[in-house]
């Protein structure tokens, strides 16, 4: 039996965190017992568990700083929520409302900026196989407010936080939708859940040689 990690951010809302234990759960009933999954939020994980787990998954969309601190404490590279499973997630949710662009809110990295850029770019072309328009917004600080940008505050537009669980950066996403009239997609654990612990599963239980 293999045995993998989730690595999490702590959410910034109590509870947040069964959503994190509900997917180590779901993952593993998925994987019919080839995989022991434990869960870990980002801080806490050190040398030990590089030594432990056969993979480390951190559940973030791109690299940056904390993608960085797991493979200094771990000297393991944390494997993330892929980039074109994240795209059909928003692209999902945009034809669900009816949204011809996307309106993304983030933290900027402190660390490997440069890399956090380069995936949101990436992420932009996937989302433009669906013809969807993304641009995004990343925050200084959790406690920054969001920019108001007149040509994304359009009926059409969904507006998303980069983030898997509800917190401060989702509440911005919130208001900042409200205010511009636009729909919003929730984190993104709220609504795909099963579509992410699908991929864990699958990848983790039956790795590609």
């Amino acid at each position: 039996m293999r045995r993998i990690l989730l690595a999490y951010h702590r959410p910034g809302k109590p509870r947040e965190e069964e959503r994190v234990e509900q997917l180590a759960q779901t993952v593993a009933m998925l994987a019919r017992g080839r995989l022991a999954v434990d869960t870990m939020v980002v801080d806490e994980v050190d040398e030990a568990a590089g030594e432990r787990y056969d993979a480390i998954y951190l559940l973030m969309f791109t690299r940056g700083g904390h993608w960085l601190s797991v493979i200094e404490a771990t000297g393991r590279t944390p494997k993330l929520i892929p980039l074109h499973l994240t795209a059909a997630i928003l692209a999902s949710r945009a034809a669900e409302a009816g949204a011809r662009r996307l309106l993304l809110l983030g933290l900027r990295a402190r660390r490997l900026e440069h890399l956090q850029l380069e995936d949101l770019g990436r992420l932009s072309l996937l989302l433009a196989t669906w013809k969807l328009g993304m641009s995004y917004q990343l925050l200084e600080a959790i406690d920054s407010q969001p920019r108001m940008q007149e040509k994304w505050c359009r009926s059409d537009t969904l507006v998303a936080p980069l983030a898997l669980l509800d917190g401060k950066l989702a509440d911005h996403a919130r208001a900042l939708a409200k205010a511009c009239g636009a729909a919003h997609a929730g984190p993104l654990l709220h609504h795909s859940a099963p579509t992410i612990a699908a991929w864990i599963a699958e990848d983790a239980a039956y790795p590609r040689v």
